[in-house]
């Protein structure tokens, strides 16, 4: 006899229900919703770390240029032939506070309609690589006395600057200061005395608390930026740095 073989049936085809497919669709929908809160997520904090890194950047960026003017302040070409007194002469304008010769370093407090101002002088051949406030060459072939002023510009909230070579009119982006830095709410400045003149910082006061003569025995200052929060513009992160004078000496 011959054996027979057996073959399954074959099952009948059957497609999904409808409870199946919106069981299906729920997952599907859960995990779409779960990317994109993820990547809504990544994206928020990219802008926040991006917002950050560039507060940090301005932040350095702004020292800087504080260090670079603070460290010239007081210098003079040729200390064997020239002084310091003669070298930086008496500054009259008041705009800024007026100057006595030899000063280098000069610091307004904030009044009303006014912010707080810091300046710096030093004097320079124009082949000594000097620069103004804003980086530009000075004029060269003759000593000249540069005077940079430092403030922020409370409507714009700005870190600003503006210069005068030789007493003259106060050089400016227009009619407006020139903008170094944007985002700063605000700048206070202590200087640092030598009260009993052995080279070293006894004291630091603010700049309406400074004397005639110990505007002539800073020897160092600091500088405290107020930077507006870009995460949350109803806050300030504050930035301070201590600046030694390299140029003190008469």
């Amino acid at each position: 006899m011959i054996a027979r073989r057996r073959f399954p049936l074959r099952s009948a085809q059957a497609g999904f229900t409808i409870v199946e497919m919106m069981v299906a669709l729920g997952i599907g929908l859960v995990v779409v919703l779960g990317l994109a809160v993820a990547f809504v997520n990544m994206k928020s904090t990219f802008r926040t770390q991006d917002k950050l890194t560039q507060l940090q950047d301005n932040e350095r960026l702004a020292m800087s240029m504080l260090n670079d003017s603070l460290q010239e302040a007081g210098y003079f070409p040729d200390p064997v032939g020239n002084d310091r007194g003669s070298s930086l002469a008496i500054d009259a304008d008041t705009t800024y506070g007026a100057m006595d010769a030899g000063q280098a370093v000069m610091g307004s407090a904030a009044a009303s309609g006014a912010t707080e101002s810091l300046s710096t002088r030093y004097a320079s051949s124009g082949s000594d690589t000097l620069m103004n406030c804003v980086g530009g060459a000075l004029p060269a072939g003759a000593q000249h006395t540069v005077r940079n002023v430092f403030f922020v510009d409370p409507a714009s909230s700005t870190l600003g600057c503006v210069y005068s070579i030789d007493g003259g009119a106060w050089v400016m982006d227009g009619s407006k200061p020139f903008a170094l830095i944007s985002g700063v709410k605000s700048m206070s400045v202590l200087y640092g005395v030598d009260t009993d003149g052995d080279a070293n910082v006894d004291q630091y006061i603010g700049p309406g608390a400074v004397t005639a003569a110990q505007w002539l025995a800073v020897r160092s200052v600091r500088v405290t930026l107020s930077f507006i929060d870009p995460n949350n513009a109803a806050n300030t992160i504050d930035w301070a740095q201590t600046i030694n004078l390299m140029n003190f000496k008469s």
